[in-house]
């Protein structure tokens, strides 16, 4: 892990989309604290500056925000395990994804047959893990 951020280069995709960075490009994985530091909220970004601003102005959770840690690793893959392997040991209340919440709520869009096998399937997944991600109060 390094702790200096990459400089941003442009790119412009095959589609014309322009993009800044590429997933070979150093990813950071960033952790907010609240208070009384404890992790809420586990994020992945090549611009850690600009992704936590957003949230100061999207977020109704983030007056809880007190302090944040950065962690530079050499790609978006390995940001992104990193990122799932913290969410998972932490728990933190305000991530979705990588969670069951994020499993339940990623079949809403299916047929209801089929959205309440998966929530069925989830629940006993969750149950045989002996635990759930019940929010934290």
């Amino acid at each position: 892990m390094t702790s200096t951020p990459p400089a941003p280069r442009r790119r412009v995709t095959q589609g014309g989309a322009v993009r800044y960075f590429d997933r070979q490009d150093p990813c950071c994985v960033y952790r907010l604290f609240d208070s009384g530091d404890e992790v809420i909220y586990v994020g992945t970004s090549h611009d850690p500056t600009a992704r936590i601003r957003s949230h100061y102005t999207r977020k109704p959770w983030a007056a809880e925000i007190a302090r944040y840690e950065l962690d530079w690793l050499p790609n978006r893959d390995e940001a992104e395990r990193e990122e799932r392997r913290l969410v998972k040991q932490t728990k933190p209340r305000y991530n979705v994804v990588h969670t069951d919440e994020h499993r339940i709520r990623s079949v809403a869009h299916m047929a209801p047959y089929v959205r309440e096998r998966m929530a069925a399937r989830i629940q006993e997944e969750t149950a045989a893990r002996g635990h759930s991600r019940s929010p934290r109060k």
